[in-house]
């Protein structure tokens, strides 16, 4: 069973295919962008879409996908190469994902993950019971963050 699994159904009942069938469970690093913890917005360090914008248009498969999921990277490097170039066109990029780089050690009992794409992303769907607030650490500060 999925930690959101009521969102998951919801989006099954909209004829939408989540979580995909590909899926596998994993256990290894992952990187995600993180607020730092005496910043207002870390309480969405780690949660979905689904929890943070749940009335949020969804336009496309993919992004009901990234809905009930959290997005990933294999490295640290594909991170900040995403949000580099994501921050060109959006300013405020930093407030709403984070504004560093978390690296988290998480097992197979955690969650199961999509296959990554050319640029390193994947998507994360935690199994129930899942707490990854004490699965990371802060690798890298990307801007300077306002608490």
């Amino acid at each position: 069973m999925y930690k959101y699994q009521t969102e998951i159904e919801a989006l099954n009942e909209c004829n939408i295919k989540c979580p995909p069938e590909e899926l596998y469970s994993f256990g290894g690093t992952l990187y995600r962008f993180v607020h730092p913890v005496d910043c207002k917005e870390s309480v969405k360090n780690n949660l979905p879409v689904c929890k943070i914008s749940p009335k949020r248009q969804l336009e496309d498969e993919k992004k009901c996908v990234a809905h009930a999921s959290l997005s990933c990277f294999d490295s640290d490097k594909q991170a900040q190469k995403f949000i580099l170039e994501k921050s060109l066109d959006n300013k405020k990029i930093y407030k709403s994902v984070g504004c560093c780089i978390g690296e988290f050690y998480i097992s197979e009992k955690d969650g199961a993950r999509t296959d990554s794409n050319e640029d390193g992303h994947f998507s994360f769907f935690e199994y129930e019971g899942t707490d990854l607030n004490s699965k990371y650490k802060i690798t890298r500060e990307l801007t300077k963050c306002n608490p």
